[in-house]
């Protein structure tokens, strides 16, 4: 595996280089990105291998990062960690003509011949985000006021004999 990213990818066949490549992003080299985040830091590792799909006769990506980023709690509006694992695989077409591929698959579209690699990973990025990113659950942001009530109150007992007794145990409650 070689270090660091090409900056650009060229999807022309004679100049198509099949390679793997592996690097650490750091976040400035992110403009869109660090927009998206809490704060200035983040844990981006990119794993990168070129090749050419036989079956499609298109040179293709697969893409696996590894992501640790700091997102704003949409409920408590705190920061908060958040990880994952992205990986696709990825068509990259030279633009020259309008292939449609399949439809399991994403399509990258070159501008001259070219993919700009770090725009492409970001975009990737952008996509795996959650659109609304919570706390887990498990943490004192992640329990509504809901959940507490349903710990507390006897409600469970009721909700087999009549689910109304349930509704009438929270009305008590307030």
């Amino acid at each position: 595996m070689t270090s660091g990213l090409p900056p650009r990818i060229s999807t022309t066949r004679g100049q198509f280089v099949e390679k793997a490549y592996s690097a650490q992003l750091e976040l400035a080299a992110l403009p869109r990105l660090r927009d998206a985040l809490e704060g200035d830091t983040a844990d981006i590792q990119v794993e990168m291998e070129l090749g050419w799909d036989t079956h499609w006769r298109r040179p293709s990506m697969h893409l696996i990062m590894h992501l640790k980023l700091s997102l704003q709690c949409q409920r408590c509006m705190q920061p908060m960690q958040w990880s994952s694992q992205v990986e696709n695989h990825l068509l990259l077409n030279s633009g020259s003509d309008d292939f449609e591929g399949p439809e399991a698959m994403d399509i990258a579209q070159a501008e001259e011949g070219e993919v700009e690699t770090l725009s492409l990973i970001e975009d990737e990025i952008l996509l795996a985000l959650p659109l609304v990113p919570l706390h887990a659950s498990d943490t004192p942001c992640g329990k509504t006021e809901v959940d507490e009530i349903a710990e507390e109150s006897p409600v469970d007992n009721a909700r087999a004999d009549n689910p109304f007794a349930a509704l009438a145990a929270l009305k008590t409650k307030h």
